[in-house]
């Protein structure tokens, strides 16, 4: 059972209809409290709050017996429940030990909380990460009730904890170089949370970039006094006080450690939806899709991260750059793969066709060489469709050719018809 998110349940691998809001909601309350016993006045409270109807019991039976026909379908009527059960004390789910993510969630939290304890923040990580890939969205998103939203909001702050400790065990591996970017981020989600401002003031204190720590200070401290009329807190103005002398206990780590398992922390919700525009392409829908932001934000690490190599498509990649505006249609070959020396004869054909060495160019039509070069390069991703789903990327789309862009512009249209994912 899930509630790192949406509100699930399976039986094998077949998911189980919970039913309508109210019936989901009673089911967030047993799940969350599994093994336990719930008074009936405690499941009221928590899902009708002070707004219960005077028919409230009717209705938690009635929510009660369609949930356990969706849980044990071949139990017949007669026979005594086994998975949601009652007795005097209240309703009870009865759930094995890993049965439910939260359960594991807060398990690789405490290993990770030992391994720190324990001078290894190698292993820390490990744990942290697991605990975070249980997530797959807002903790129980679209429960209604009062318990659900109280338990969303703790939840929610045990995963940010969970973001702080990892960020601390990053850094004491010599880490902060990829580190700096996320924290830039979760900062900005939560101005308010020192701890964060200072891993992130020294992540960029140890990648070398003095005077943006010390900005991050400042912002920490105007925010602080505009939003709660304080100023920072000890262990905030020590890490200042000790960055402004260039205090050597601050450096690196010797030997930075290479982190394995990195996660794109603050980015779950442009890492789903790339993935399920993945999936899309797989099952032969196209789409195209931008992503912007700041110089160093980590967007290439999210393309890179949502869109690996996998079965069921072909990626292919290019990165523009300044010089790639002085050479037209070069982003957009490279992207390709076209080369005179590529195993694909499609792509060696094409090649031989830019470059003049093949009879075909003749026949191209438009009097510009490149607008022929154009068709040829869609006409060859309709033939490479035609065989897979194809993801293409460009990075740092500013830098490329107008001819490139062109192309792009082109292919944008033809996603409507092909299983291209650009």
């Amino acid at each position: 059972m899930g509630v790192l998110g949406p509100l699930r349940a399976w039986r094998g691998a077949a998911e189980i209809g919970l039913g309508p809001a109210r019936q989901r909601a009673v089911f967030a309350v047993l799940a969350v409290n599994a093994g336990r016993p719930v008074p009936r006045a405690e499941l009221i409270a928590g899902v009708w709050g002070d707004a219960a109807p005077a028919s409230v019991e009717g209705s938690v039976h009635t929510y009660v017996s369609g949930l356990r026909r969706a849980l044990e379908p071949d139990r017949s009527r007669w026979s005594a429940a086994s998975v949601l059960v009652s007795d005097p004390a209240g309703y009870s789910l009865l759930l094995a030990e890993d049965a439910l993510d939260a359960a594991r969630f807060e398990r690789h939290r405490e290993h990770a909380r030992r391994h720190l304890d324990g001078g290894d923040p190698r292993a820390a990580v490990e744990e942290l990460d697991a605990a975070l890939a249980l997530w797959q969205g807002e903790a129980l998103s679209g429960v209604p009730g009062g318990f659900a939203e109280r338990h969303r909001e703790y939840l929610a702050e045990l995963r940010l904890d969970t973001l702080e400790r990892r960020a601390e065990a990053v850094l004491a591996l010599g880490g902060h170089l990829d580190l700096a970017p996320e924290l830039a981020v979760l900062a900005g989600e939560h101005p308010l949370r020192e701890s964060l401002r200072e891993s992130l003031m020294l992540a960029l204190y140890r990648s070398g970039r003095h005077a943006e720590a010390l900005d991050v200070f400042r912002d920490a401290r105007a925010t602080l006094v505009e939003e709660l009329g304080v100023e920072p807190g000890p262990a905030l103005q020590q890490l200042h006080q000790r960055i402004l002398a260039q205090d050597p206990g601050l450096d690196a780590p010797a030997a930075p450690v290479v982190v394995t398992g990195h996660r794109l922390f603050g980015r779950e919700a442009e890492t789903r939806t790339l993935a399920a525009l993945v999936a899309d392409v797989r099952a032969g829908r196209g789409r195209a899709v931008w992503i912007e932001g700041e110089a160093g934000i980590g967007k290439s690490e999210l393309l890179a991260g949502s869109l690996p190599d996998g079965p069921g498509y072909q990626r292919l990649s290019a990165a523009a750059d300044e010089l790639s505006t002085r050479f037209p249609l070069q982003v957009i070959l490279e992207c390709l793969a076209i080369d005179v020396h590529s195993a694909d004869p499609r792509r060696a054909r094409v090649a031989q066709e830019l470059a003049g060495e093949s009879p075909v160019r003749r026949s191209w039509g438009p009097a510009d060489p490149v607008l022929g070069a154009v068709d040829r390069l869609l006409a060859l991703v309709d033939e490479l469709c035609a065989h897979s789903p194809q993801v293409l990327v460009i990075d740092d789309l500013q830098w490329a050719d107008e001819a490139s862009v062109l192309v792009w512009h082109r292919l944008c249209a033809a996603t409507r018809q092909l299983p291209l994912l650009l």
